[in-house]
């Protein structure tokens, strides 16, 4: 099943590969193959007719027009849906091809295509191979397209500084009008996931006409979500919703379910911060509904958010109740996919420089067999020479293979620790805590779970900047920390595994540290707000000894807290209305 990040690299595949139409027919079997080229994502229906006539005539082609046409009938196979089929016929063409531009633009289409199959490790190898052949193309529009792709898969495993630079590149250089759009909105993307979208309305307005002009209606509503969340992270909750709703028509004819899903979500929590509860409802259902089988996507999770939101603020705590379930999983889900796409980065760049580092030490063996080469021919004289050689040579060796163990452990560092906060990570967390319960139940020990969620944190985020948000996230961390087990959910949300414990003992240190989150000065940040936080404690005497369980108990008791007032210690009974409160 396809992420709708990759179903999006579907849709902008034909956008960023694309040339100009011509329009008389082609008498050779060359004119016939450049019109191919150039219709095949103008003009879908008239490319399949010129391709199944070239393959007729494949007798004609030279070895070059033949490797171009292999090119073009992989890029057919893509555009059909089938990126696998896809994937195995370029990579072998890749290997092949002669002429560095076209083995460029086969690069570009194979990187996409893995990328869409989840393939990301592998798709960021060949987007690296491709992007060494770059200062020997010659064409500026194939060399747009090139960093555009890089930009765009960049931006797909969360590597959003570099997806601003390679599209940052492409617009410094002039690109064609279509390209300029899908840069613009390639760095629009890159910026919003950096923090750092422009305040700057004539910016968004600039790119957002620029696709216009182009009738590029997917990349203009993508580039007015990103201007519309600028305008309700400066309170401007009406006119966010104004700009959304003058073209949602213009979103729901390109029928492209990921702008149509991520509008109608973003609809949905501004219309909840304006109050209007019924339409934030109907945003927020369409928004899951055009989701369809990417049920985990960030849109998704919004939605479930806003839902729940709207259910509490009615008093319907069974509906609240639900959606919060269904934000979780959704919010679980969401980030452990974005967890495994930074990881394939990081394993991309880790086999990259193993690569590079075992080119190297070959290259030093081959010296050294060259040299003792020399030494078999030369006196005496130099022996010791190319002795002292050999030790520094193999003294190398040995540095680099420390360096390499050293990046290694690194890596495994990051990927077990939240950067924020020095805590577990929430995948190390998982792993931890699944091993702990199964030694639990082979010995029927006691194990018991807190989950911690600190109270109005987007108010802290809003009113004092996130800058002072991170840091109270940093606080909070600090203050929970102990011999027990502590990780990061995910946003203000923190949990921790406490063997040995009843859920007696449990909220008790709850309450420690419920206490030491309350006693954080924050006066050093230029005015004094209170943090607090509210606590849900479960244990396997409940749940038994299913790590699942014991978080959804945890769960329950958590919003049993938040719902009798926030700042408080509940423990999971049967009954919800009847949760232990300290």
């Amino acid at each position: 099943m396809l992420s709708a990040r990759q179903l999006r690299t579907a849709a902008l595949l034909a956008a960023l590969l694309v040339l100009s139409t011509g329009n008389s027919a082609p008498a050779t079997f060359g004119a016939l193959l450049q019109r191919a080229d150039e219709s095949r994502s103008a003009d879908p229906q008239r490319f399949q007719q010129f391709l199944k006539q070239l393959n007729s005539r494949v007798g004609e082609a030279s070895n070059e027009e033949h490797d171009r046409l292999r090119y073009l009938n992989a890029y057919a196979v893509a555009y059909s849906g089938d990126y696998a089929q896809a994937a195995r016929e370029l990579e072998v063409l890749f290997h092949q091809v002669g002429d560095p531009t076209l083995r460029f633009r086969v690069g570009a289409l194979l990187a996409n295509s893995m990328a869409t199959t989840r393939q990301f490790s592998e798709g960021l190898l060949f987007l690296d191979r491709m992007l060494e052949l770059l200062p020997e193309v010659g064409d500026q529009e194939i060399r747009h397209q090139g960093l555009g792709v890089a930009a765009l898969l960049y931006n797909q495993v969360g590597q959003f500084e570099l997806g601003r630079q390679y599209a940052q590149l492409v617009l410094r250089n002039s690109p064609n009008p279509r390209m300029r759009c899908y840069a613009n909105q390639l760095l629009m993307e890159s910026l919003y996931g950096l923090g750092q979208l422009p305040n700057d309305d004539r910016e968004f307005r600039g790119a957002v006409d620029q696709c216009l002009n182009e009738n590029e209606a997917i990349g203009a509503g993508l580039v007015r979500s990103y201007m519309a969340r600028v305008l309700f992270k400066r309170g401007q909750i009406s006119e966010a919703i104004d700009l959304l709703q003058s073209e949602l028509r213009a979103v729901e004819d390109t029928r492209y379910p990921r702008l149509l899903a991520e509008v109608h979500s973003l609809l949905g929590e501004l219309e909840l911060a304006g109050g209007r509860l019924e339409t934030a409802e109907s945003h927020s259902m369409k928004a899951i509904e055009q989701s369809g089988a990417q049920e985990y996507s960030l849109p998704v999770v919004v939605a479930h958010k806003t839902l729940s939101e709207i259910a509490r603020q009615r008093g319907d705590d069974r509906a609240a109740l639900a959606h919060f379930r269904k934000y979780a999983e959704a919010d679980k889900a969401y980030l452990n996919e974005t967890m495994a796409r930074q990881i394939a980065f990081q394993l991309a760049r880790q086999e990259s420089l193993q690569k590079s580092r075992t080119i190297e030490l070959l290259n030093k063996q081959n010296e050294v067999l060259q040299l003792e080469q020399q030494v078999a021919e030369q006196t005496a004289k130099y022996n010791r020479a190319m002795l002292a050689l050999l030790i520094v040579l193999l003294a190398s060796i040995g540095f680099w293979a420390y360096r390499l163990q050293r990046t290694q452990r690194s890596f495994r560092r990051l990927a077990e620790t939240d950067a924020l906060t020095g805590v577990a990570s929430r995948h190390h967390f998982m792993q931890r805590a699944g091993s702990a319960l199964s030694r639990a139940a082979q010995e029927h020990g006691r194990i018991a779970l807190v989950i911690l969620d600190l109270d109005h944190f987007k108010a802290i985020n809003d009113g004092f900047g996130h800058p002072v948000g991170d840091w109270v996230l940093q606080q909070a961390a600090e203050a929970c920390r102990g011999a027990h087990l502590l990780g990061r959910l995910g946003g203000e949300e923190f949990v921790l595994l406490l063997p040995g414990h009843d859920a007696g003992q449990a909220q008790q240190v709850a309450e420690q540290c419920r206490r030491a989150i309350a006693r954080i000065d924050t006066g050093a940040h230029g005015g004094r707000f209170a943090v607090t936080a509210s606590f849900g404690v479960a244990c396997t005497t409940s749940a038994g000894y299913d790590l699942a369980r014991l978080i959804t108990q945890a769960d329950q008791a958590l919003y049993a807290a938040k719902r009798s007032g926030r700042d408080r210690v509940c423990r999971y009974v049967a009954d919800p209305e009847l949760a232990s409160v300290d």
